[in-house]
Order: structure tokens, then C-alpha cells, then sequence
């Protein structure tokens, strides 16, 4: 802007700034890791064990979990880690890059709605106060512009909506492409399924843009929901071998697939592995719902012929 420019407007000062800060909106953020990103722009808050900058050489584990995020063949990922050892850090790095630097609508769940106030109160709030570049993304409580309240925080290109187990009525109509399951051995199975695959269920719609992150503190092996448990369900096997004639239909199909209820494979991704008469497949692609209910799920040798 030229002296002359200026001196049409009382304050030119803070014209000029908003003109700088209009022109920082247009710059793209950098091209980082979310590993990278956290260790750039994450404080901890005050109140931790160790406050201020988020070294991860402190806790190098935590460098692919957060990585996990944008690896183009990983959709869900599961961390079943011991108490205090950064679980929760993990997943408010990754919630901070999907708002600052990756913006997209998230979901947080946690196993009772206390928890979710807790975790807000303890956690997340904190997490912004603590760090402008978040902060000033956030709306503001009462704000005109944007919603904050203890259901849903609104930012640009996104937002994240709280939820907790035992309440169906926070699930329903809400879908968005990251979710984040904190402590799902304190889960409560409704009539309506398990939350983990409700929730996942209704991200479907975005396809291979969905991302889940499942974390327990298991006290056993066999207690912990995440531990890799079996998932039976009936359905239709369709064999690429096989050549079916149902009437005038033919049924000759270049892939292996499996047919059944789409709320009972609503969680299963990519790469799972499904045993069917003593041979294991690995799922190919995420289940697709038909639109009747009905969910279909292609799969491939589990180790194909070199």
C-alpha cells in the first residue's frame, strides 16, 4: 500500500494490518507431517508433566501414530498403550493439525458424557488457550461468528463434535471423515450397536477420506474391545471360481466377495482379514452400503500367487 493509499483512511495502521493479515489467509500452510507440524506449532499446557513445546524425542513412539494420519492406505488405527505415557497427547496433536493445518470435521467420543466434560475441562480447552495459532481458528464462546459450546466447536473448513457412549441421540446425523474413540473399554453397547460402529458407519459417506483412532488402556488382553477380537456375521459368499445361475441371472464376479448387514461390518477396513471355509481373504476395499441395508465387502487372497 503506497503513502498516498493511506491517507485516505483515518487508521491507516490498522488498514495496512488488515490488509497483511487478509494476505496471510491466501498463503497455503506448509507441506508438514503431522509429526512435523506438532513439534512446530504444540504447546502443552501447563498442568502436564511436561509442559511447553511437544518434543516427540521425548516420546519418539508417538511419531507414527500421528504420521498415521495422512498414509494413503491407513484408515483406522488402534493404540492400545499403558496409562500415561502420551495416549492422549497423541490425539490432540492430531485434532489440532485437522483444525490448523488439514482442516475437516472431526468427531470426539467418550465412554460417559462426565468423561467428555472432563476431557473438555482438563484436556482440549486447555490445548487451545495454550496455543494461539489454534485459538484464534476457534470460534469463540458466544460468538457470532461460528458455534463453541460443549457439544460443538465450529473453526474454518471444519468442526468437532463431542459425543459419548451411552447416548445414541449424540450420534444420530452426525458423520464426519475423523474420528477419535478415547478409552473405548468404557464403552456402553446400546441397542443400536456398538458406538465405535455406529460412528463409523455414518462416515462411510466420505469413503477412503475417513479415518479412525481407537485408544484403549486394556487391563487384560481379553477385556480390551481394540485387542483384535473375532467378528462373526452370516452372509452371502460370492467366489470369483464360481459361476452361479440364479434364473436369468449370472453371477460371475472378477473379485471374491461378501455380502451381509452393513451394521455388522460398518467397522471392518481395509486390510482386515476374513475367514471363510478355512481359506483367509484380506478386505480389498471399505464395506459399501447398497443403500438397502445391505452391506458389500470385496476382498482378495490373503497372499496372492507371486
Amino acid at each position: 500500500m503506497t503513502a498516498a493509499a493511506t491517507e485516505l483512511f483515518a487508521n491507516a495502521g490498522g488498514v495496512a494490518a488488515a490488509i497483511r493479515r487478509a494476505q496471510a489467509q491466501l498463503r497455503p500452510p506448509p507441506d508438514l507431517k503431522p509429526s512435523a507440524w506438532v513439534e512446530q506449532n504444540v504447546r502443552i499446557p501447563a498442568g502436564n508433566a511436561v509442559p511447553g513445546p511437544m518434543r516427540l524425542d521425548n516420546a519418539p513412539y508417538q511419531r507414527e501414530p500421528l504420521d498415521m494420519l495422512v498414509a494413503p492406505d491407513c484408515y483406522r488405527e488402534t493404540l492400545m498403550w499403558g496409562a500415561q505415557v502420551g495416549k492422549t497427547m497423541t490425539a490432540l496433536g492430531i485434532q489440532g493439525y485437522s483444525i490448523a493445518s488439514c482442516p475437516r470435521s472431526q468427531m470426539m467420543m467418550q465412554p460417559s458424557q462426565g468423561d467428555l466434560n472432563t476431557w473438555l475441562e482438563t484436556k482440549f480447552n486447555p490445548l487451545i488457550e495454550a496455543n494461539a495459532g489454534i485459538r484464534r481458528l476457534v470460534a469463540r464462546p458466544r460468538g457470532r461468528n461460528g458455534v463453541n459450546n460443549r457439544q460443538m466447536k465450529s473453526y474454518p473448513g471444519g468442526f468437532i463434535m463431542f459425543a459419548w457412549s451411552g447416548s445414541p441421540k449424540t450420534m444420530r446425523g452426525r458423520s464426519a471423515p475423523l474420528i477419535v474413540c478415547d478409552e473405548v473399554d468404557g464403552y456402553e453397547v446400546t441397542e443400536e450397536g456398538h458406538p465405535v460402529g455406529l460412528l463409523w458407519q455414518r462416515a462411510a459417506t466420505f469413503g477412503d477420506m475417513r479415518f479412525l483412532l481407537e485408544i484403549s488402556t486394556p487391563t487384560t488382553k481379553a477385556g480390551s474391545l481394540a485387542s483384535g477380537a473375532t467378528l462373526s456375521v452370516t452372509g452371502i459368499f460370492e467366489d470369483t471360481t464360481l459361476n452361479t445361475h440364479t434364473g436369468e441371472y449370472e453371477i460371475d464376479l472378477a473379485n471374491p466377495r461378501l455380502e451381509c448387514s452393513f451394521a455388522e461390518v460398518a467397522a471392518v477396513s481395509r486390510f482386515d482379514t476374513v475367514l471363510i471355509d478355512g481359506t483367509s481373504y484380506k478386505v480389498a476395499d471399505l464395506p459399501r452400503n447398497d443403500g438397502s441395508g445391505w452391506g458389500i465387502i470385496r476382498l482378495a487372497p490373503l497372499d496372492p500367487p507371486a
